[in-house]
């Protein structure tokens, strides 16, 4: 567990050191999926959890809700799987566009650069547990373009004059993934939340 806060201290506070090291490191896609992201995924999916059932939400003119215990759990279990499969969809992404851009690398290093990007968004996911702070941590996911950015080069070997169009379009695709993964969480939320009266 050391191993892990301490890269991801190293990946947000040192990035371009980090980077270079990660990128020499031999560490298979599916090491990367087991070791980081099948745990780190769960820190905003328990905070999460932790905030819906017992912190509530604040829903403007109506006060603060709390979810069942149970639909607490299945939301967060649900976050939890699209987190992950988030991450691997758009390595897969990245593996599939990157090519185009002069940046040819084996599956490995598409997922070391997908992964350790999530970083600070996964690290930041313990805010969750206090409803209200949930902007911040996709504020935090933000940073994580500015680290693809500069993985980009060191990791996929990006010539420089193309990592800015590259990063426009894999900036677009991250759009069209988040925005497909929150519209299926907001349902099964709006499922399980307030029935809010309609005018």
């Amino acid at each position: 567990m050391n191993a892990i806060i301490e890269r991801i201290k190293a990946i947000i506070l040192n990035p371009t050191q980090t980077w270079d090291v990660i990128a020499a490191e031999d560490t298979s896609a599916q090491e990367l999926m087991k070791k980081y992201v099948l745990l780190l995924a769960l820190v905003p999916a328990v905070a999460s959890f932790l905030g819906r059932w017992i912190i509530g939400i604040h829903i403007p003119f109506v006060g603060v809700y709390h979810f069942s215990f149970g639909a607490s759990l299945l939301i967060s279990i649900f976050n939890y799987v699209v987190t992950v499969a988030s991450i691997w969809v758009f390595a897969k992404i990245l593996m599939f566009i990157a090519p185009k851009f002069d940046s040819e690398k084996e599956e490995d290093a598409y997922f070391k650069v997908s992964v350790y990007s999530f970083f600070p968004y996964l690290a930041a996911g313990v805010l969750m547990i206090i409803p209200s702070l949930s902007v911040l941590v996709y504020l935090a996911g933000l940073y994580g373009l500015y680290l693809m950015y500069i993985a980009l080069p060191i990791v996929l070997g990006t010539p420089q004059e193309k990592t800015i169009p590259l990063m426009v379009v894999l900036i677009v695709s991250a759009i069209m993934v988040f925005a497909i993964a929150g519209s299926i969480v907001s349902v099964i939320v709006g499922a399980f939340g307030p029935k809010l009266p309609t005018l």
